[in-house]
Order: C-alpha cells, then structure tokens, then sequence
C-alpha cells in the first residue's frame, strides 16, 4: 500500500527545487562555461583621450603618460604612452592592448541582480600619470563592457610613487575625501583629478577585423585653498 505524500513533505520537495532553481539560474553559466571565450584578447586600441580644467574645459599642451593594466610593469614610470594634449585637450594614439574576459553581472537593486544572469564582459585597466601642484600620481581606471554595449566604470584609484619611483602607493578613498600620500609621508585630501569620461567600445561591422575603440578623460580639481 503505497503512503500519500503528506502537505509538509510536498512543501519540503517544492523549497528544494526553489532553492536548486535558484542555484542554477546565478552559478549555471559561470559553472557550465567557465573556460569558455575566457581568453584574454590582443587587440589593437585607438585611444581618445581628454583633460579638462576645474571649469570643464579643454586644458590644452599638457603632458600626460598613458598607461594600461595589460603592459608588462604597467606601474613603473617609464612604461606606456607619452601624449601632449592639443588645443581642445586632447591626444590620440592608436596602441595595443589585452583584454581581459569575465562573467559580470550587470549592477542593478534587489531582485534583478539575484535573478540576473552573468554576462561575458570585456575588462581594460586604463591611467594616466598626471602633474598636480609639483606631484606626478598614476590615476587609473577599471573599465568593463558589457554585451549590449554599457560601459562600467568598476574602479578609480590614484597610486604615488613609492622609493624606487614605481608607482605602488594606492590611495584610500572615503566618503567626503581622499587620503593621498606625498612625498616626505604627508597626505593631501584630494586626488588633483578625477575621471570624467570612460568608454569602451567595439565597432563589429567588419567580423573579421573589429575596432576597438577607447573615449577616456580626467578633470583638474582647483588647487587648494590655505586657510
């Protein structure tokens, strides 16, 4: 005689197969295609890239060194690219990089960004070594592109140069300030710039050869005030 399933075990099975649902739906495609197209990419980069004043506009003839996370030693101070910014601000230099593969979700509140999907994104660390009042700091961005074409900007911090002149010092960011250290270890409370532009695109017209392309930029804070 067979025994009729009970209410609380019908509840138990139905909990379980949520609870299995769920785990498949998050973990699934980073499971099931872990090495899947996660092979970092060389490609050819054409860079446009922009500074500003504290006003917002071109900052012309000023000296930059643009650098990306896939050069090897990408933190010492002769690695990258030397750019002087034109009458509008800006520099263009077509360079080769790698680009990094990794399942992203897409930023979003509760409960899209439990039921989301990851996606397969493209990842670039981009800097610049800047001047600010006799200061020279690498200021650097993480870029992730997403399928549909969103760029994210997932990180920016500002490195000063340790004894050897390399560029290792990361600076602390908090809610109202940052905490840069400066030669001598004194601290400043702003990073002189900040990113104003940072986008990572892909023209896939012509398969076989796609464009990359990279639109970055940075805004000079005012010096600071002496009370």
């Amino acid at each position: 005689m067979t025994q009729a399933p009970t209410p609380k075990r019908n509840r138990l099975v139905l909990v379980s197969a949520a609870i299995l649902f769920v785990i498949i739906l998050v973990f699934g495609p980073s499971i099931l295609y872990w090495n899947h197209s996660l092979k970092a990419q060389p490609v050819t980069l054409d860079v446009d890239f922009t500074l500003l004043d504290p006003e917002g506009k071109p900052l012309p003839a000023t000296s930059a060194r643009i650098v990306f996370g896939s050069d090897e030693g990408w933190q010492n101070p002769g690695t990258g690219y030397r750019v002087v910014t034109d009458a509008e601000g800006k520099a263009k230099v077509s360079v080769p990089v790698v680009l990094d593969r990794h399942w992203r979700k897409m930023p979003g509140g509760f409960p899209y960004n439990l039921l989301s999907l990851p996606m397969l994104t493209d990842h670039l660390k981009v800097g610049a070594e800047l001047e600010y009042m006799n200061e020279h700091w690498l200021y650097t961005l993480d870029l992730v592109r997403f399928p549909d074409g969103t760029t994210m900007e997932d990180d920016a911090s500002v490195y000063t140069p340790d004894e050897q002149g390399r560029f290792t010092i990361r600076s602390i960011p908090r809610p109202d300030e940052w905490r840069v250290q400066v030669q001598g270890g004194q601290f400043s409370h702003g990073p002189g710039y900040f990113s104003s532009d940072g986008m990572l695109d892909v023209d896939t017209s012509n398969p076989a050869h796609p464009h990359w392309t990279l639109r970055v930029g940075f805004k000079k804070s005012p010096p600071p005030v002496q009370m």
